[in-house]
This record gives C-alpha cells, structure tokens and sequence, in this order.
C-alpha cells in the first residue's frame, strides 16, 4: 500500500536530533564515537517504520543500531515512535543504499539486515533488488570479517536470486529456510512478517556469514609462497595443472611451460584468453667465491638497494638454502651508489667447498624469502610475488566461475612463463590459441605511497586499473569505451592507469593477424622487491570486471568493437 507523503517531511525530521542523523557522512568510520562505546553495529537497511529495529534495540542495549530508509515520510514516522523509547542505543538515516560507502568504513558494521526489501519482480529491474553483486560487494566491505547478513522475504524467487548471489561472492551461507518462523529462532518479527503469517505465507529467510581475510585469499597466499623467479616456474606450474585438471579435462600448454585450462563454447562465438603470468622477479646464482660468499645476478628488474640485507632462497638439487644478501655497514665506510655486481649472498659456508657440498652452483635460482601476512586494516596483504600470483590465481578464479555463468564463449585461461624478461611465454601460448580477446591480468604500481609531484596514477581502494597507455600497447578507444561502460553499468569501481612498463597484452596483440588485447590491473605498492601490498577490495573488482566481460562478450559485440 502506497504511504501518502508527509509535507516537509525532512525539516520535520530534524526535531529529533536525538535520533536522527541529518549529515551521516560526518561519521563515517566515527560512529561508536558517536554512541559513546564500541559496542557492535547492527544496520538495517529499507527500516519501513521502525518496528524491527526498535524492539531489537530494546532486547539488547548492548548492541548499537542503525536504521537506514530512503522515505522521509515513512523515517518521520519512525523517529516519532522511537522517540518515545528513550533509547540510547539507535540513530536513524534518510539515505540511499546506492551509496553505503559514504557513510560507513571498511569494517565498521558486524551484522546487516534485509527485511522485507523490494524483490523488484521483472528481470530488467534485478540491479535494484538488495542482494545484486553491486550492493553485496559494498556489504562485504563494511562488514567485519565474519559479519553477519541476514535477509527475510515473502518473495520465493528474490529468495533464489539472493541465494544465488550470495554463492558467488565471499559469503558463506550458514543457514537458509523456506518456512522460518522468527519466534522459534529467537528473533524479533516485523511488521509485514507478521502481516504476511497472517495471510498463511511462507517466509523464507538466508544467514550468510562473510569470509575472513585469510580463508578468501588462500589461493594467494598458497600462490605468493610458491618460488618460481623468470625460467624457473616449475613449482607455479605443478600447482596449476593440479587444479586445472580438477574443472577440465581439456589443458593447453605450450613448449615454454605456460598453461591454461579450457572451457569451450557455442561455435563460431569468440576465443578470450586471460591470463597471469606465474613467474616472478629473482636472481641467480653467477659464482662461487673461495671464501664462501655468492655472487649473482638479477632475472627481471630489481632495482639493486632492493636486495641489501634481505634473506634470500636459493632452490639447489640439494634442497633449499636460506642467505642473505650481504651489506656493508656505515662504519666500515659503506658509501656511494649501490650496483648488483658488488653484492653478495652470505649463506653462513666458510668455504667454496662447503657451498660445493649443499649443491649450491652457478645457474641455480633465487628469489626474496617470503612473508606473507595481513595487515592490521584486515583489507590488505603483504607478501612477495603479488606480481603476478595474483594474475595467475585470478585467472583460475574466473575459470572455476565460469560454470555459474551465462555466456556464448570459449574462454581459455591460465597463465604465461617468463614475462619479467621478455613476455616470452604470452607470444607461443598466445600465438597457439589466437584469441579474438586477450585479457592480460597483472599487478601495476600505483603511486598513492609514492614522493614525487603526485602525478602518479592509481591508489589501493580505488577498484581495479584500465590500463590505457604503455608503450607498447595503447588500448583501443572502443575497447576502452567498453570496459568503462561495462564497469559504470555494474558499479565496479575503477581507476585509470598509465603505465611506463609493458605487459603480456603487448606481444599477445599480434596473434594470428591481431586482437584486441588488454591489461585489467590490480593496484600494487613497492612491487619488483622482497615484499609488496595490494588491498583485497581491489582483487573483488577485477574479479567482477572480468566476469562482466565474459557474459556480456559475443560474436555480435565483436564485430560491433570492429567496426
């Protein structure tokens, strides 16, 4: 039923200052300042008239509540009935849940509400309905790891739809329920459920619980421990083919080592093929001195006072041998500009012979030991090889979704060998496969942490990078279009990037006689060193991005970016 309009309705509402918030983005990230504890925040989102929130605020004082609705009229009717409470535990907002990220941090709520929302029946309105990707990726943001979200309807098939969505991101459905009955579970009705019980229907009801950091990004913490510098991915490349093969029985690789899985599609439909890289920047090992030091050399671009004083691990027939790059001291004189060929790995040997004993020889590899660990936003990693073990996990991430998917094409993807030196492994496999789409996955740094005049492109937290420009592949102006369209329409969140450093895209263009072929970035800081950071909310926008691509991608869409 249709509520007639209140006039002035939101002057009205700033009579009760106690509960209602008029500029809600002043406390962002500052709203347990404002109740005066750091009691958790429960928010409810479309409150209708308050009765839910009320009474749970009522039964558990210790519990802070936020009520958000988009109605003047139906919040002024609220606020005068909680009024009347005398509770100290609940504010109310007039705004949209479009924008939840203007009022609230990252991991500033533990449990969200849906009770009752609009199930928006006809299909071409299913962007509106509460539980659409665009609105959960901004619950898991606010949330806290392990946060609740809780929804109740009376529509069966905003019940399906929710359930579907939520399967598809980092939730984890705990509990679902076609008959729910809030009095036995302990929970406080509402007003239409209490209407709709009346009408003998069934409420149906979902408890999904969002993944910690560490259970989200395991693929990558698995992925970033892994050592496998440029011309030695063999451990990368084990990793792989094993979880591959457990969602295909049709592998790709080429005579480089580079390995991708294949889903095939209707026929005569596009080839995309998305891929990471698996190796990562490294050294290796050049000479034996007598007096038991390693000389080396870098494999890829590692700016030389990187390596000073950092533990290193070098992969010999013996087994692995833990060093560290050795550096000279102040007060011994330590002075001027630091160059490669003056560095050595002290591995603890009093002699070359010793070296010779633990198989340590010229050739063997070596990469940064790793440290991998999450950071006290909870929001971002550090580790080593996040360029690219993040490409390369992504691509493995799209490939297992691609079975909950709708779309027309073949999608190939995997991941390339010896990109740090030379884009080796992109030119066979892209050459073997000719896609009509290559999407190349990489970690681009972003020059948020970076001194300098601040002309640097992209941030952490600011979605993933369309790489527009580097020198050797400048992104077409329609395919440029068509990223940004499709990232606007899906409210994913994006930055644009240039970039002075090349990717697999720039030899992957010249497949067959040419195709399209683009970089989708995640950003990164202090890449090519011992350790880099990346921000989690980053990796779910290229993950979105990318799926939005593949089902929006066809035989038509081609020929129209052709054109």
């Amino acid at each position: 039923m249709r509520i007639k309009n209140i006039k002035d309705a939101d002057l009205k509402l700033l009579e009760f200052k106690d509960y209602y918030i008029a500029e809600p983005n002043k406390y962002k990230g500052k709203w347990n300042e404002l109740f005066k504890n750091n009691n958790p925040i429960h928010l409810e989102i479309g409150m209708g008239k308050g009765k839910f929130l009320k009474e749970s605020a009522v039964l558990n004082p210790n519990i802070n509540y936020i009520g958000i609705e988009k109605s003047n009229t139906v919040l002024l009717k609220a606020a005068r009935m909680i009024s009347k409470t005398k509770l100290e535990n609940i504010y109310l907002l007039s705004v949209d849940a479009n924008n939840l990220l203007d009022y609230f941090a990252s991991l500033e709520v533990s449990k969200i509400y849906l009770n009752f929302s609009d199930p928006w029946p006809k299909e071409r309105h299913a962007k509106r309905r509460l539980t659409a990707p665009h609105f959960l990726r901004q619950y898991l943001d606010i949330l806290v790891n392990e946060g609740v979200l809780e929804l109740k309807t009376d529509n069966e098939n905003l019940f399906n739809y929710s359930l579907s969505t939520l399967s598809k991101t980092n939730f984890i459905i705990k509990k679902q329920s076609t008959d729910f009955d809030s009095k036995i579970n302990d929970s406080v009705e509402t007003e239409y459920e209490q209407k709709f019980k009346e009408e003998n229907k069934n409420i149906y009801y979902i408890k999904a619980v969002k993944m910690t950091t560490k259970k989200r990004m395991k693929l990558y913490e698995d992925l970033t421990n892994l050592n496998g510098p440029s011309g030695d991915e063999g451990l990368v490349k084990e990793y792989l083919l094993e979880e591959y093969k457990k969602e295909t029985d049709e592998i790709l690789r080429d005579g480089l080592g580079s390995v991708f899985g294949v889903k095939r599609g209707k026929k005569d439909e596009p080839v995309i093929m998305i891929a990471g890289h698996m190796d990562e920047v490294g050294g290796m090992v050049t000479r034996l001195q007598e007096n038991g030091f390693i000389k080396f050399i870098n494999i890829g671009g590692v700016v030389p006072h990187v390596w000073v004083s950092q533990n290193v691990v070098i992969e010999t027939t013996k087994g692995k041998v833990k060093g560290v790059v050795a550096s000279v001291p102040p007060h011994m004189g330590a002075n001027g500009e630091i160059k490669v060929e003056n560095l050595f790995i002290d591995v603890g040997a009093e002699s070359k012979k010793d070296l010779e004993k633990w198989g340590i020889k010229p050739g063997d590899f070596l990469t940064f030991e790793n440290d991998y660990y999450i950071t006290k936003n909870k929001n971002r990693i550090v580790s080593k090889a996040w360029d690219n073990r993040f490409g390369t996990g992504m691509a493995l991430e799209v490939f297992r979704e691609l079975k909950n998917i709708s779309h027309p094409n073949t999608v190939i993807c995997g991941a390339t060998v010896q990109e740090e030196v030379g884009l080796r492994g992109a030119k066979t496999s892209s050459q073997m496969v000719e896609p009509d789409l290559f999407i190349a996955l990489d970690v681009s740094p972003v020059g948020d942490a970076t001194p300098g005049p601040g002309d640097a492109f992209g941030k952490l937290n600011g979605g993933f990078l369309i790489r527009f420009y580097d020198p050797r592949n400048i992104m077409n102006p329609k395919m440029l279009e068509y990223v940004e369209g499709l990232a606007k329409k899906h409210k994913i969140d994006y930055q644009f990037f240039l970039s002075m450093g090349g990717t697999d895209a720039a030899i992957a263009q010249y497949a067959g006689s040419g195709c399209f072929s683009i970089t989708i970035g995640l950003p990164g800081r202090y890449i090519h060193s011992n350790t880099s950071m990346i921000d989690v909310r980053d990796v779910e926008a290229v993950k979105a991005i990318v799926l939005e691509i593949i089902k929006d991608f066809s035989k038509e869409r081609l020929l129209e970016l052709k054109k």
